[in-house]
């Protein structure tokens, strides 16, 4: 138990050249989604992110990501008391969880945390789910944001989807 505590505080010890000394880093990325399960015949969306990153000056950060979704491409109706909806997948999440840089420009993270998510059905849906992501940093100043994830959200539907995204990181 000592061991992991203080490799724990050796990690969060350790400088990043990737980043600067403010508290806080923010983002924000435009996803290109594509499915590989529980969504039907919905195969690809469209996305927009909200990234902060904590203790940006070190290695090993604290990643908060909120994230809306939605499929298009959907040939299903839903039946309901209303009558026949073509109702498209939305999906909301607020995540958390570490990130760490294995080189100058590149992180690792894997976020885990709230997924509302309506597929297949007119109301929501509450779900706990996973982000594993690859994040590059380009640029002089390391503000072009590029990001390749995969999303796992294993209750009910078992969702998975893949995807690309794009951004700026503000200071």
């Amino acid at each position: 138990m000592k061991l992991t505590i203080i490799t724990i505080f050796y990690l969060l010890s350790l400088p990043s050249f990737a980043q600067n000394d403010r508290p806080v880093n923010l983002a924000v990325t435009g996803n290109f989604n594509f499915t590989t399960h529980g969504f039907g015949t919905n195969d690809a969306g469209l996305g927009l992110g909200l990234n902060a990153s904590f203790f940006p000056g070190h290695k090993l950060q604290l990643l908060t990501e909120a994230n809306a979704e939605r499929f298009f491409g959907s040939k299903e109706f839903i039946i309901n008391p209303k009558g026949r909806e073509n109702k498209a997948p939305v999906i909301y999440s607020i995540k958390a969880g570490p990130q760490f840089f294995i080189s100058k420009n590149i992180a690792l993270s894997v976020t885990c945390g709230s997924y509302l998510h309506s597929i297949g059905a007119v109301d929501f849906t509450n779900d706990f789910g996973f982000r594993f992501g690859i994040t590059g940093f380009l640029g002089k100043e390391k503000r072009f944001v590029t990001k390749l994830f995969m999303t796992e959200i294993p209750k009910d539907y078992d969702i998975r989807y893949f995807g690309f995204g794009v951004g700026y990181r503000f200071y």
